[in-house]
């Protein structure tokens, strides 16, 4: 019953007029078991990679928390030849630091958002039967897999930030913002959920005098794209 009033509410939540581009939301569907991202988000970056892929703008798709891969499945599932690149340790969140309380202030817990690698390959290679050799899944610490991969990454066109953390949110946009081509899209999704997300996002742009506008997709989920 309770699978069964998940999924009514997923339903529910998808807007009329989707219905109109039975692709897509036959897609978000599709990883909807593998994604805790609400449909409102999963459609936004859906139409980012859409959007990226038309206007021909390259760089590769990058996420930093990647759990059992919904998100990645869908912006995959839309590039053509880009590369993929998949970060997470797959051992939970790390330790939280005095700035991760929730938005009801609850501290956030070490191993929190526990995901799995062969889930996020389950889905990717044999649900959608996408390309292996341009998705590279990275497991590891963020501190210990960026500055070793990012030269390989290149320029980015599309960087989702699911990482929740204050020091995650902060290291991921200091490795990897600069590499964001631009026009390209940043997507952060624990803005409104985590102070510490939000304290991150805050303090960088503010830092780096970046002048970048936030648009709200939902109550937590933010993206903006660089000028």
């Amino acid at each position: 019953m309770m699978q069964f009033l998940r999924e009514l509410r997923f339903l529910m939540s998808i807007p009329k007029r989707d219905f109109l581009y039975i692709s897509k939301v036959r897609l978000i569907w599709t990883v909807r078991p593998y994604t805790m991202l609400l449909y409102a988000r999963l459609s936004a970056l859906y139409e980012a990679a859409r959007r990226l892929e038309k206007e021909g703008i390259e760089g590769s798709f990058v996420e930093c928390g990647v759990w059992n891969g919904g998100s990645a499945g869908v912006v995959a599932a839309v590039a053509k030849e880009r590369h993929i690149w998949l970060f997470d340790s797959w051992k939970g969140l790390p330790e939280p630091s005095i700035y991760d309380i929730s938005l009801r202030g609850q501290p956030g817990q070490k191993g929190m958002a526990l995901g799995s690698e062969e889930k996020a390959r389950e889905l990717l290679f044999e649900k959608l039967k996408l390309n292996d050799g341009t998705i590279h899944l990275v497991r590891g610490w963020f501190s210990d897999s960026l500055p070793a991969r990012k030269n390989e990454v290149g320029q980015i066109a599309l960087l989702h930030l699911d990482c929740d953390w204050y020091e995650s949110v902060k290291l991921c946009l200091e490795e990897l913002y600069d590499r964001v081509v631009a026009g390209g899209w940043i997507f952060i999704d624990d803005y409104g959920h985590w102070r510490g997300c939000k304290k991150a996002v805050d303090e960088f742009i503010e830092t780096r005098n970046l002048g970048v506008e936030l648009v709200r997709i939902d109550y937590t989920g933010v993206c903006c794209q660089k000028p």
